[in-house]
């Protein structure tokens, strides 16, 4: 049994949305006929989420996902846009952008930052660059040190239960 994958690239020089389908893919997502329209076409190629950049000696490079996506108001705001302005900032080791529930804005970005030692200060760096770069409404609304980042869905959403304070505010 082989699964075949393919990529469609949304224009050249930049990465690709993945796709797969064959006989070990699973046919549907139980009791949701609106993902499974929404996941397959009509050919049976299964959108994975993945976005990758496909190399000519064969291997891919994983870029993010495609759904990795915060709802801040009436915009989507993919959190890998966010992380890769942080990321460029000297000193920063390691970022993950999150969603913290806003009353106004469905979610709001936040940003944990991991840096190299002695490099504190580069957290205004990171909110004057964000300031320069980004449309206000992908600006984290707050920067904060950590020890560690979120690298899945499930780190993420674990950041944001672990990072609220007692009155169930995130920061």
């Amino acid at each position: 049994m082989r699964t075949e994958r393919r990529w469609t690239r949304r224009r050249p020089g930049s990465c690709s949305s993945e796709e797969a389908r064959g006989p070990s893919m699973f046919a549907e997502y139980l009791n949701r006929p609106d993902a499974t329209a929404e996941s397959f076409d009509d050919d049976g190629w299964f959108a994975t989420g993945d976005l990758v950049t496909p190399h000519p000696d064969g291997h891919l490079s994983s870029d993010s996902r495609a759904k990795d996506m915060l709802k801040v108001g009436a915009e989507n705001v993919s959190a890998a846009e966010i992380e890769r302005v942080i990321a460029a900032v000297p000193g920063v080791v390691e970022v993950g952008v999150v969603g913290r529930p806003d009353p106004k804005l469905d979610e709001a970005p936040v940003a944990f930052v991991q840096v190299v030692d002695g490099a504190s200060a580069e957290l205004a760096r990171i909110e004057a660059d964000c300031a320069r770069l980004l449309a206000d409404f992908k600006r984290p609304r707050a920067v904060a040190a950590a020890d560690d980042t979120a690298r899945s869905d499930a780190e993420r959403r674990w950041v944001e239960a672990a990072h609220r304070d007692p009155s169930g505010d995130a920061i």
